[in-house]
This record gives C-alpha cells, structure tokens and sequence, in this order.
C-alpha cells in the first residue's frame, strides 16, 4: 500500500470501510460544548486512469511504423504513362521492383549502421516504395534523417469488424436486377479485392458461370507470383489469389473461435453466383472475381490489423490488376490526412484506375447507445478511416426489406391472448401446420436447460434474459438442440419488446410476460401442441432508409462523408461451409457499392463516351455517376435525410449507366459541395452540369435547404433530428426544412449536347427561422443562430420525365466551425457537460492529482464549492504530488497543448503537445468516456526547480482540424494554488484550570486551513467522525480526561493535506482577564516619508505578560513601573521597528499574550507610507508670436497617492484632498490646463505639487514670446510607384511547376498582391514590406485549368497608394 500523508484521507479511507459512516452526524451534546466541532460528511472520489486518447509514446516504447522512401512508387510511374500497374510490360514491372527492393536495401544497411534495431514487417513495392517494422519511438527521428527517406508514419491500428446484432432483398434496393438482365452488367472481367477476415473459396456460391471471361486465369496468376514473389496462391476461378498478410500463410479462411465469417460475407454481397433457386445467393457483381486478402489473424487474441499490413494487401492487390478495393474496416471518428499512408495508397490506386469503397461506421454519432447530442455540439459525426480518405467512397448502411409480424398463437386448441413479434415469416419457414411445444418455464435456454427435454423438430420457449442474453444466442442454442422454432418470453423486467426481431439460426418470436405466462400455464396443463396463424403484417419502416447504427458524418474538416448509402441491416450473404446467414453493419453496406462499382467500371470502360479518359478519371467518374443518380431518401417525416447521414442518398446502378449528364462541383470535379463555414447570411455556389450525349437535356431545377431540428428543453437545447432513444425511432425521422430561408437558382436548366453548363445557386438566410419543437412535442421555430448546418441537395429532374433524375447534396457550417467546445464540461468546475459516468449524473472529467483523487474535497462539505480547493502541494508524501487533467471531447483535437501559467497568466511551462486527440461518443462505454493519462499532470517544477507557492492556472488548449483555413485555439484556463508549506501557529495555550485549549494559526499565505483536530498523548480526543472547524480558535476540553503531565497538541491541516503540529503550553491560572495594548507608535493615519516605521507601546496585566507579538514577530519587552497620575504601574515596555517593502496602505498587528494564556490583539491602521514624490510633466510652447499675449501650460502630475496640491508660481491651480481609501493606495494622475499671461521676452513659470507626504516636485518652463520668422517652404515628395512585376514561369503552371512572383517599387512600401482565378475568386498572397517583392505560390492538385491574373499594389509609410500593375499565368496547355 502506497504511503500517505498523516492527515484526515488516510482516517477517512478507512472508515469509508464501514456504511454507517459517510452521513454520522454528530451528538447534541458535543455539539453544545463545542460548537467549533462539525460532522465528517464526505470521503474523497477518485477515477483510473485509462490513456485511452493517448497519442503519445515514450521514447523507449516499442512502435510500428510505415516508412516511405522519397523513390517513386511503382504505381506512380504506371499513373503517369496512363496504363494500369498490372499492364505494365514485364520488364518494366522487374525494373520498377528491382529498383524499390535496392533502394529499401540501401535504407535499412544504413539503419543497421546508425544501429537501428527495427523489426520488418511488411515492403511495399507498388503503391508506395517503403517498408514497415516496430522500432522504438525515440528512433524514428533516425530513420527520418536519412536523406532517402520521405516520411516515417505511425501504423494506425484498425478493430476487427463487428457486425450489428441482427441479401436477397437488397437488391431490390439498388437496382441489381436491372443492371444484371436490361444493362447486361454482371462484372464480368472485373476483379475485386476482399481486404477483410478471409474467404472460404470452396463455397458453392463462389462459382463463375463462365471462367474464359474472367480477367485472372491459373496461368496469369501464376506468372504474377512468380514476377512479384507474392506469397499467396491461386484457390479458384472465382477466388483467383489469396493471402493471410497477418498471419503469413495461405490460410485464407476466416477460423477465428465463434468468429462472424465478415469477409466471407462481404465476399458474398459482392460476388456470390449461387443458385437462388436453390437457396444460394446473388451479389451485387455475381460474375465478378475476388482476391481473399485476408488483414486479420485466426489467433482470437489479435482482435485488430494495421495500416501497414492492409496496404501490403493494397500493394499486390494492384500487382494482380484489381478493379475495385472493398474495406469494410476502420477506426470511429478519426482524422483525414492526406499524406498518411493509408490515405497515399488509396489516392494512388484511384489514380491507377481502382474504386475503393470503404464503410462507414456503425457508431450512429455521439449520442448512440446513450443520450440525444446538445445543440450547441453540431460536430456529431463519427465516421472512421480509412473511408475519410477524399479518393474512397465512403458507404452509409440503409435497413433491408423487412416486414414486421404479428402472429396468432394456439396451444392444443386453446387460444393464447397477445400476439408474438417477428421479423420471420414462419408460414414459409415453417410451413401452416401444427408443431409439438416445450415451455423451459422460468429457464433462461443454455445447455443445461435442456437436460432431459426432447426439443426436436418442436418449437420451445424460454426466458428472456439470463444466460445466453443475447436473442440470437438463444435461438442459436434451440437450433443445436433440435428445436424447429424458439418463443422468448418477456420477463417483464422492462425490455423493449422488438418487433424486428429475426433471421436467426431458427425462426424466432417475442412474446409479453401475460401471454408468456399463459403458454406455460397451458403447458403445465398438459396441452404440448402449438399452432400459429399470422394476425397482421406491415413492412418494417426502416426498409430503405438509413440504419439506426449507420455512422453520420462530417469529417473533422467539414468532409461530406459517407457519401452514398446502400443496404446493410439484415443482409443474407454466405457464410463458410456452404452456410448462410444474416448480418448488419456498414460493413455489409460498403460491399454493395463495391459490387455496383464492377458493374459501372464495366460499363465505363466498354462506353465509347470515355474511352479516352485516364485510369484516375474512370474511377472518379464512376464514383460521380454513382453519386449523382443515387436515389435521394425520406424519413417518416417525409423530409430527405441530411446529406451527413445518407451522403448522395441510396445508391441505383443502373441509372448510373444510363445517365447522359454528370453534375459535379466544378472547383472539385466531385458530385458534392463542402461549403465550409461561413457568417454570412447570404452563401453562393454553383454546380456544373456536363452532358457526354449528342442530345440537349433540359432539367428542372430544385434545391432543398436543410438543418437539424432542435427541441427546447428546460435543461437546454437538444439536436431533435438526431435524438437518442428508447422508443419511438427517432432515428426515421429526416432532417427539417428551415423556415424563411429563400433560395435563388435558375428555375430551369438546359445542358448542351456535348457541352457543360454552371449553375448558380444562392442561399439567403437573413429571413431564417430554426425548426423546432417544444418540451411536449409540439412543432415550433426559434430564431436562426449561428454554428448550425446548412445543408441540402440540388436536383435535377428532366422536364420530359425521360432521363434519370440526378443529385447533388451540399452541406455548408453557418457559424465558426472552430468554435463549438471540443472539450466537455468538469467536475465541479463547470456547470454544463454532456457525458457522464456510469450512474448518469456526475461527469468523470476534472482535476485530480497523482492518486486519480478529485481535488477540492471537504471533509465537511464534500465537493462543494470544490473549484475554489483546487490545489496542488509537491512535498514528496504522495498526495496531491502532481495536478492532473480528465477530459471528456466532444469533438476531435487536431492539436493539444497542456501550459502552466502564472496568476497573470503568463506561461511558465509548457508540459505536454498532443496531436489527432479523437472524440469521445455514447456507444462507448462510460469507463471510456473519458481520456485520463499521468503523462499531462504537472509536478509543480519549472527548468526542474520547484515553482514557488502561490496561484497558478492549468492552461489546456486545443483546436479542430480544419483544412481550409487555420482554426482558432480554444483555451480552458483551471486556477489552482501551489501550496507545500504547512500552516503557522502562533502559539497554542492550554489553561489547565479552565480546561480551556486557545491557539492561533495561519496558512501562511496557502490555500487555507481545512480543519483543526486535538490530541492528548498522541491520540486525538475529538468525538467520533468529528472535527474542528478552521474557523475555531479555542476548544473546550471539559468532557476529556487531561492527566497532570500530559502532552496537549493542535493539529491543522490545510486543504493541500500540510499538516502541522502545535504542542500547547500548559497553564494552571484563573485569570481570564486578557491584556491590555496602550500604543504609542504609530498613530492612526500616521504618514511617513521611510519604509522604517518605529512602533512602541507598553502592555499591562494582572498576571503578567508572556509574548508581545509585531506582525507575527515576536519581540523583546521590559517590565518597568511607571507612573500612572499618582499610581505606580506595572507597564511592559516594547519598541521596535518594522519595515515594509513598498509605500502604500500598511497596518501593524500587535498581539500580547498573558501567562494565564488569555491573550489581546489589536490593529493600527492606516499608516501610509509614502517615500516617492509625485512626477510632473508641463507641455508648453517654447515661444509664441508677438501677438500672442496668452499661452496654455498642459500639466500632467502623477502620484502613487490621491492627495495632491499643485502650483504655478504661486497660484495653487490643482487641490485633491486624498486618501481617499483607508485600506490601499490609490494613484492618481490628472492633466488640467492652466492659462497664463505672457510679456515680451522670456517668461519663466514654476510648477510645483506637493504630495501626501510634504514632497515637492518642482518643474520650470520658459516661454519667449517674439515675432515669428519666416519658414521654409517643404520641397515636393516624389510619388511612389511600382516599376516592374514578374511571373515566371507564366505557362503551364501546376502543383508541381510552383510559379515565381516578383516586384520592384520605387521605395519601401506596403505590397498587397493577389491572385484572380478563372472564375473571379481571388487568393490573397502574404503581405511583404519593402522595395522589393518576392513569392512562391504553388496551386493546388486540382487547380482549374485557365488565366490566372497577379494583381500587384502597395502603399508606402505616408498612406500613398501606389497604381496597381499586373502579370499573369496559365494552368494546363493553352
């Protein structure tokens, strides 16, 4: 057990042990003897510590990482010469990886000569040249010094996909069917890869139906092994290459102990070709082919993979010339970054002609599993990498094709009240006949509960909750025993009775506690047949609308994200050996888009219309048609999702192929529109719409204007449209249309055969009203406010209803994206949070020290008021050693920054930077809603000195990710006290006759006195779970046993836990008279011209004096008898002085205390102390004109003192009686104007001021009034101007061809240059000042193409503008 201090915590914690404690209060009794003593009420509440947001290492911890070289990759070359890597010529593919594999041997023989112990993993040769390995942290700034690398990336680790607790039918959804048997688009020649959990290719449903179509034959596969050293093999015709990267082998099988099969299912959704009609199942692409690029291991122990291993998976995906990448993986609320890794190899595949489709998330948003999000945190969105990566296509999950039952139940002729719930039609699974029954009674379904029973064939019933919980666990189980169907009976604890319940190993119904008990009871009475009949049907409402667990964007930088939306709740998909089953998650969305990707791929590429598009434009296309034909979808409310849950809407393959228009933004060429943030009320934008027909299309124009609803509660606001709940599914219902907001758009749109056409559009929120609700429900507005989301879709629908409708959604932040707290409210310091612990009501986030102790703790009151306690004391007794922040975020932290400030906060030290801190989110649990490492507290050192006590502020910074302009660092400043001396008694009397204990204590300047406690002998008196009070001075010791010769002491403890120990002098007197102070010096409102203040006086007392105390001091004293009239006096005589720092208001304490222990204390004040005179400053002219026969003296006088008397000559022209405060000094400063008469010649004034003390400060100024002589006329100043301006190179400009901007002025001035886009916006380049001017300005990747004007102008030091001249370049070829 770890030490500590000797103060009240260690007594506490041990009587925590025992219930009674925690609200004892105290007897009357002791209560009317010593009114000081107060009950103990509350113990101290400490939190773990869980470093789970810890994004930092120490030196020495083990890493792993991806190293890129700056060698071109192999997959760029390819990019460049415009062809697939896989169709590169076999001698250029040899040289390609020849020269990687001798550029990453040359970097790692320097390693092992710098001494570098790495661990390799994996080499990349093809998406990017590098390798990864585990290294110490602290040697990664070695590998990145070495000249031929480019980066050193951190490996970001990924969770084994888990599925919702839940294929046919989707297909209905995105129109599979169609593309298939009209668009003759099955995938055929197109090649997907499963980066996932593994594939079983032994299934009878992973069959092609012709394999001379297939792209991947044994022999090409094989050549592509044996040219690429690849390490897997070719299994099938439809499985053509697999490889377990994690677990190196060729085990490509997903064998995990009670693992799901994922990929094996995705695989399915994807490219299945079973035969229906015989209960196997179609993918989205059933003629396409698949590569098992297996990233998780078999060992149940490794639950997550690695960046690292999947972009090897990436690497020889390319290598073998897929089409399409499938990753349903990821990490919730991540960052984007656009030169991580991960992010690279997914840029560069989709450069080479590669979809990527990548999931979602099934964390909903922050809310999920928890509470509905505040309004005042619009940043909800939760959606994961690598799907943030702006080349993927990121995958929303809609419900499946479900009905809801409710069927009519039977038992031997007897009919049963209620009704049971299903998603399962039991009438086709199980036929309409009569099935045997077996009630488990109250037995919950396990193994055991079925000892004895004879289930086969017959349908059981158990009950709810237990072991197994889960409600598939439960089916599963029956199904092992032989049971044809399972009925769970509710156990009337308060479940939700679900009716989409179903889809499990064995048809499967819910059932109420009443009609549960009356299925037993009949049972009971011997009635064992059951017969069900269905009572009514409906289809289930979230069939086709998003899932209640699909992850809502946006990116931590205003991304759209997820971007289209595909079916994911109750997909029917192949499991290993030859199995099937249900299963729901984003994970089951995304191989759906990947699918439908092959088909448009194919489409694209066998279309005459892009035949000369590049590999990056053909995979970007099919992302834009995908996008731009998706079928935008409604909630219950009959309003569209917001574009952050649905993205585009639900995807449609076949219009995808038939659309002859594209509509993109045109400044991104992406079928999306991010408008930021913006405060403007009125926002612009435009879409452009090309058309690759022969045939003019004219479209009808619409444009929808969207927000979250918001609901007023009376604990606040709250995000209607994403509300949290039990009941209800709030999450069904659409974003909400904003009131008054006014949209101008061309009603109307023809695009050109052959041409393009921009579209402007204009949002206008000035007449905006927020949609809203009251606490009740009832529809509302509120006022429009910023920091909420504008978002919406432009569609456009062809005015003869003959071509496809098309979409774009948009979503824009009215507000300041940086402004809405990334942090959540603490403990006892902030009035508002959002997360909570686990009990719900006390958020775990605030101050504790080195124990994880909540600092601020009174045993008296608890943690009220705590914020003023905060303390930190660095004494080496292990308590409050370090202060320490816990930290709930609400929104992710690009960048973090953890100071130390003084009182003025000015920052002393800087103990800690962190960078991509992610968000917390409800479906967490509450033991991890909360980040909590000892690597941010503060040990109270500053250069590795102790800081000296006094009040300091814990400082946390922390700002967003925003990409398009820098955000604004939010601060929460903690203040705190650094307090490690203990407290100061003055003296501590015993009075043995009175049984009376006096004392006097201070803190001496710390944080205060907490609480007093007394011992006799070592061992405290007090009454049980009693205290003093830190205001008591005295405690009646009547009721304890004090023996002659025992050893009385006083113990204070200040809320840092100093403690100090006072033994008390023993005094047997009855004098309680105290003594009597006679002050000589200094008097009242004294003033004094020195800081050295005499003070003297005299004491008188009956039993005489013991201590005479000056501010503390003491000092020596002499009993002398004098004269009192004609009485002598015992007089006890002390003098002394007393010097103060600094002038002001001081006041002397002297205190005497008498040999009975009574004692006196009294307060001179005010004596000022004023040794600085006052300043004078006079402005005056030293001369006037002849005619001027008056002048104005401006006299400023200064004086640390507000008493001031001022004179010119002899007039007194200034009087301020002053002080005017008895308790500080205040300074004074006045400026007055003083009109004096003037004579011919010199004329000399005096100025004086006379200060508090009798100081004078004298000033003299001379005036000569005399004719004026003539000035010289100010020769004329030369204009400025600008004489010349380069732009070079001033063609073919681009990312990688930066242009030199350059100017020369006549003289120094100001330079503000721009830069004027094709379309009119301007980019404002750095401010220089100087003659000369000089910029590099590089354009972005997806620069348009065009003129780019330089406009260059300045003005100098005196405000002249110069005349502006101009340059100009070009983007692409002219």
């Amino acid at each position: 057990m770890r030490r500590m201090k000797k103060s009240f915590s260690l007594f506490l914690i041990f009587l925590l042990s025992f219930s009674s404690f925690a609200f004892a209060a105290p007897q009357n009794g002791a209560e009317e003897v010593n009114p000081a003593l107060a009950a103990v009420q509350n113990g101290e509440e400490s939190v773990t510590p869980t470093d789970g947001n810890e994004p930092a290492f120490s030196d020495n911890e083990k890493v792993r990482v991806v190293v890129e070289l700056k060698e071109e990759s192999a997959i760029e070359y390819a990019t460049k010469k415009g062809v697939k890597f896989s169709s590169l010529s076999k001698e250029d593919k040899k040289a390609l990886n020849s020269k990687a594999a001798n550029a990453q041997q040359k970097v790692k023989q320097k390693l092992a000569d710098k001494k570098v112990k790495m661990n390799y993993k994996n080499n990349f040769t093809t998406v990017m040249n590098g390798f990864s390995g585990e290294v110490t942290y602290g040697e990664i700034k070695e590998i990145e010094s070495l000249p031929e690398v480019n980066k050193v990336y951190l490996a970001n680790e990924y969770e084994r996909p888990v599925v919702e607790p839940d294929m046919t039918t989707s297909h209905e959804f995105i129109q599979s069917y169609s593309a298939w048997n009209t668009g003759k688009f099955k995938g055929e020649g197109m090649v997907v890869a499963i980066i996932d959990s593994g594939i079983d290719p032994s299934h009878r449903d992973m069959i092609l139906t012709n394999a001379n179509k297939a792209d991947l034959t044994l022999s090409k596969v094989n050549a592509a092994i044996a040219e690429h050293s690849l390490p897997g093999k070719f299994f099938s015709d439809k499985v053509p290459y697999g490889y377990n990267y994690f677990d190196r082998s060729q085990e490509i099988r997903d064998l995990v102990p009670g693992g799901s099969n994922h990929g094996m299912h995705v695989a399915g959704t994807v490219a299945a070709n079973g035969n229906t009609e015989q209960g196997g199942v179609k993918g989205v692409a059933p003629e396409a082919q698949l590569l098992a690029m297996k990233v998780f291991s078999n060992d149940p122990n490794y639950a997550s993979t690695f960046s690292d291993i999947y972009i090897v998976a990436i690497d020889e995906a390319i290598k073998l010339g897929a089409d399409v990448l499938n990753m349903s993986l990821g990490s919730v609320a991540s960052f984007y970054s656009a030169d991580d890794p991960a992010n690279l190899a997914i840029t560069r595949a989709v450069d080479n002609g590669i979809v990527c489709s990548v999931s979602a998330g099934n964390s909903r948003h922050v809310g999920r599993g928890y509470k509905t999000p505040y309004a005042e945190n619009p940043d909800i969105g939760v959606v994961g990498a690598p799907g943030l990566s702006y080349n993927s296509i990121q995958v929303a999950a809609s419900g499946n094709k479900q009905t809801w039952y409710e069927y009519g139940l039977n038992l031997s002729q007897s009919a049963v009240s209620g009704v049971g719930y299903s998603s399962d039609d039991w009438i086709k699974k199980l036929g309409n006949k009569e099935y045997g029954f077996v009630s488990l009674g109250t037995k919950n379904g396990s193994a055991a509960d079925y000892a004895g029973l004879d289930v086969q064939g017959k349908i059981v019933a158990v009950m709810r909750g237990g072991t197994p919980s889960a409600l598939t666990d439960k089916a599963t189980e029956a199904g092992k025993q032989g049971a044809a169907g399972i009925i769970v009976m509710d156990a009337g604890t308060g479940g939700t009775m679900f009716r989409d319940q179903g889809g499990f190993a064995i048809p499967f119904m819910l059932v109420s506690k009443p009609t549960g008990d009356q299925l037993t009871q009949l049972y009971n009475e011997g009635k064992t047949t059951l017969k069900f009949n269905v009572v009514t049907s409906e289809l289930a409402p979230q069939n086709g609308r998003p899932t209640e667990f699909s992850s809502w964007g946006t990116t931590p930088s205003l991304d759209i994200k997820p971007e289209i939306m595909a079916p994911g709740g109750n997909i029917y998909s192949t499991l290993n050996d030859n199995k099937y089953g249900f299963m729901s998650g984003t994970s089951m969305a995304a191989p759906h888009v990947s699918g439908g990707s092959a088909l448009v791929m194919e489409y694209i590429k066998k279309s005459p219309l892009y035949k000369n598009l590049t590999l990056g434009q053909q995979t970007r296309l099919a992302k834009v048609l995908l996008m731009n034909t998706a079928k935008i979808t409604t909630g219950v409310n009959d309003q569209p999702y917001s574009p952050r849950l649905q993205g585009a809407g639900m995807m449609q393959i076949y219009n995808a192929t038939l659309t002859p228009v594209r509509v993109v933004n045109p400044a991104t060429n992406e079928a999306k529109v991010e408008l930021r943030d913006f405060t403007s009320k009125v926002v612009d934008f435009k879409v452009k719409a090309t058309n690759d027909s022969n045939s003019a299309v004219t479209y009808n124009v619409n444009v929808d204007v969207l927000t979250d609803a918001i609901q007023r509660l009376e604990s606040g606001d709250v995000n209607w449209s994403a509300a949290v709940a039990t009941t209800g599914d709030p999450h069904l219902r659409g974003a909400e249309p904003m009131p008054g907001a006014n949209v101008t758009a061309p009603a109307t749109v023809t695009v050109p055969a052959g041409g393009s056409v921009e579209i402007p559009v204009r949002i206008d929120l000035n007449n905006a009203k927020i949609p809203g609700y009251t606490a009740t429900g009832a529809k509302t507005t509120f006022d429009l406010k910023e920091d909420i989301f504008v978002e919406g879709f432009v569609r456009l629908t062809d005015v003869n209803g003959q071509k496809v409708s098309l979409g774009v959604p948009y979503v824009g932040f009215y507000g300041q994206w940086d402004r809405p707290s990334i942090l959540d409210g603490m403990r006892y310091i902030d009035s508002k949070f959002y997360f909570t612990d686990a009990a719900g009501g006390t958020p775990v986030a605030g101050m504790v020290d080195n124990r994880g102790v909540y600092i601020g703790n009174d045993p008296f009151v608890g943690y009220t008021n705590a914020a003023e306690r905060l303390v930190l004391s660095p004494n080496g007794d292990n308590v409050f050693e370090t202060i320490v922040p816990v930290m709930s975020f609400l929104r992710n932290a690009a960048d973090m920054q953890f100071n130390i400030l003084d009182e003025n906060g000015n920052k002393l030290r800087t103990i800690r930077n962190e960078a991509y801190v992610r968000k917390h989110y409800g479906s967490l649990a509450a033991s991890s809603r909360y980040s909590y490492t000892l690597a941010r507290g503060w040990d109270g050192k500053i250069n590795g000195a102790l800081a000296p006590d006094g009040k300091y502020y814990y400082e946390i910074k922390a700002r967003v990710d925003m990409q398009h302009r820098e955000a604004m660092w939010q601060t929460k400043r903690i203040p705190f006290v650094l307090d490690t001396k203990k407290p100061v008694f003055q003296n501590a009397v015993y009075n043995a006759a009175k049984k009376q204990l006096s004392w006097e204590a201070t803190d001496d300047g710390g944080i205060g006195i907490q609480y007093y406690d007394v011992r006799v002998n070592g061992k405290s008196v007090l009454p049980e779970k009693t205290l003093i009070l830190p205001t008591a001075k005295t405690y009646s010791m009547t009721n304890v046993d004090v023996p002659a010769d025992a050893k009385v002491e006083v113990v204070a403890n200040d809320y840092a836990n100093n403690m100090a120990v006072q033994e008390a002098k023993i005094v047997d007197s009855a004098d309680s008279a105290p003594p009597v102070i006679m002050m000589s010096n200094p008097a009242n409102a004294s003033v004094f011209t020195t800081k050295i203040i005499p003070v003297n006086g005299y004491v008188l007392d009956e039993s005489g004096v013991k201590e005479i105390f000056v501010n503390g001091i003491s000092v020596p004293f002499n009993k002398v008898t004098e004269k009192n009239g004609a009485v002598d006096e015992v007089r006890y005589r002390f003098d002394t002085t007393v010097t103060v720092e600094n002038d002001g208001v001081h006041d002397f304490m002297i205190k005497a205390i008498d040999m009975a222990g009574n004692e006196m204390q009294i307060v001179k004040r005010p004596v000022f102390v004023d040794t600085t005179p006052a300043t004078v400053e006079v402005n005056a002219p030293t001369r006037v004109d002849l005619p001027v026969d008056k002048a104005n003296l401006e006299i400023t006088v200064r004086d640390n003192f507000d008493s001031i008397r001022m004179y010119v000559n002899d007039d007194e022209v200034l009087f301020n009686s002053g002080p005017s405060s008895w308790v500080e000094a205040v300074p004074y400063e006045k400026t007055i104007s003083h009109e004096v008469s003037l004579k011919e010649g010199d004329n000399t004034f005096t100025i004086r001021a006379v200060d508090l003390s009798g100081k004078t400060t004298t000033k003299t100024v001379t005036i000569k009034r005399e004719a004026k002589a003539e000035e010289p006329k100010p020769e004329p100043v030369p204009a400025p101007e600008i004489k010349s301006v380069s732009v070079t190179p001033n063609t073919d400009v681009s990312f990688k061809t930066p242009v030199s901007i350059s100017g020369e002025a006549s003289e120094s001035i100001t330079w503000t240059v721009k830069i004027v886009k094709p379309d009119g916006s301007a980019i404002n380049l750095k401010s220089q000042t100087g003659k000369s001017y000089k910029e590099t300005y590089t354009p972005d990747k997806n620069a348009a193409k065009g003129t780019y004007k330089v406009i260059f102008k300045g003005t100098n030091d005196k405000g002249v503008e110069v005349a502006e001249k101009q340059a100009s370049y070009t983007i692409g070829k002219k």
